[in-house]
């Protein structure tokens, strides 16, 4: 009876600090280790710098608990563990091209503690795949965090001013600072959401997969997700973000033909008039205009200085320049100094993993992608209706992950985007290993 309580206890404890990873994962709790001796253009180089979040530890101590628990009651991983192989082939030698990058990188630390940080999410890409841990209660709790951060991206946007919860990883932005992100208009500038997220487009992203995670679950309890989609909806609009927008939009086009749900009318005009009510309400409608039709020219110019700088980089001679490098090199293939917020990686995560981890590990990465789709639409033609819905999601979420990863680069450059990349992946096994978790 004492060693079945001890086991018992041992699993729960670590499914504890399974999903506390989650609830801490939209929060930057988190201890600067290691950076950059010199920082190019004078300024502090995110991209060059690595840092121990509260995350790691609840990671750390999940994996603690989860051996005493094996080593306890001689339960074998192999009977409770589900892979997709060639899927798991992939990914892993996917991690291998960033620890082999190591040996060829222009900066060998910064590549190393990449390598690891991929390494890290792999496991969790592991974990999510051990039936004692329940994918759905991974993501309620991700969703959870997430009304947090978007209640205090909601009251950034009214102060234009940190609300003052750096305790729980709030960055410390205001519309006066420089380098926070803003919108600039003729007559003011309006500072963009962060909540408790590095950029307010790491924001977007998380933001739009929480939305359609919304959608996916709205049956279950309409009042409750209804709720979740008007705040999570009012803070993706807050973050400004264009290519999480058109992610979003993309993705619930994805989900609704393949599933072949028609809406109700009710609920879209309700959405219509209580939108076009908030957006005169907090003035949103000129801000967002400016964004959404391209008025700022400036962002458009530096994107095409890091896709010309990218160009430049592997037409040097085709040679990586190792995990997280991009920024450390890219002053050597641009004309004129460049400025300090400009020293960011390409914004396109394929051309990113190009120029740092090389030709093979690119066409892994691409190859990945495409097996990933092609399996979800094999598999939707032969099973039954609620596995269906299941797959549209996720392909949904790999719409949103490509759309994002086409003009930007945290999916692959940040500790948070790149956790919501390998949160895909392994949702992707569980699709492709029938997981009925979120079914």
């Amino acid at each position: 009876m004492n060693s079945f309580c001890l086991v018992d206890k041992l699993k729960l404890v670590s499914k504890f600090f399974f999903y506390a990873f989650f609830a801490v994962l939209p929060f930057q709790i988190k201890t600067l280790i290691m950076t950059e001796d010199f920082y190019a253009g004078g300024f502090f180089n995110p991209y060059l710098s690595h840092f121990l979040y509260l995350g790691d530890v609840f990671l750390i101590l999940c994996l603690f608990f989860l051996g005493l628990f094996f080593i306890f009651s001689k339960e074998r991983l192999s009977k409770i563990i589900e892979f997709d192989l060639k899927l798991f082939i992939l990914v892993g030698i996917f991690l291998v091209t960033y620890v082999f990058s190591v040996f060829d990188s222009v900066d060998k630390w910064n590549s190393f503690m990449y390598g690891l940080r991929f390494f890290e999410f792999f496991v969790v890409f592991i974990l999510f795949s051990i039936s004692i841990f329940t994918p759905r209660v991974a993501i309620y709790t991700l969703m959870g965090a997430l009304v947090l951060s978007s209640i205090l991206g909601i009251l950034q946007y009214i102060l234009q001013n940190s609300v003052g919860l750096q305790i729980l990883g709030e960055p410390v932005v205001s519309v006066s600072a420089l380098g926070v992100a803003k919108i600039s208009l003729i007559d003011k500038e309006v500072m963009r959401v962060y909540g408790t997220f590095s950029h307010p487009n790491v924001f977007g992203g998380y933001l739009a997969i929480a939305l359609l995670f919304s959608v996916y679950f709205w049956n279950e309890n309409k009042r409750l997700f209804t709720a979740l989609i008007i705040i999570f909806g009012i803070t993706l609009a807050l973050t400004f973000s264009r290519g999480a927008l058109l992610a979003l939009i993309s993705a619930l086009l994805v989900y609704y033909s393949l599933i072949k749900v028609k809406m109700s009318w009710n609920y879209f005009i309700f959405g219509i008039l209580f939108f076009v009510f908030l957006f005169f309400t907090l003035d949103l409608f000129s801000v967002l205009s400016q964004r959404l039709f391209f008025g700022d020219l400036n962002s458009i110019q530096e994107r095409q200085l890091f896709f010309t700088a990218a160009k430049n980089m592997f037409l040097s001679g085709g040679e990586m320049v190792g995990a997280g490098n991009f920024t450390a090199e890219i002053q050597n293939y641009v004309s004129g100094k460049l400025m300090p917020w400009q020293f960011q990686p390409v914004h396109n995560i394929f051309i990113l993993v190009l120029n740092e981890i090389g030709v093979f590990g690119f066409m892994i990465f691409v190859y990945i992608f495409w097996y990933l789709l092609k399996s979800f639409s094999d598999l939707f033609k032969s099973v039954n209706l609620g596995m269906k819905k299941f797959l549209a999601l996720l392909m949904a979420i790999q719409m949103i992950i490509f759309v994002v990863g086409m003009v930007d680069h945290y999916p692959i450059s940040l500790y948070q985007g790149q956790a919501l990349f390998w949160l895909f992946l392994a949702l992707g096994n569980a699709g492709l290993t029938r997981n009925k978790s979120l079914l």
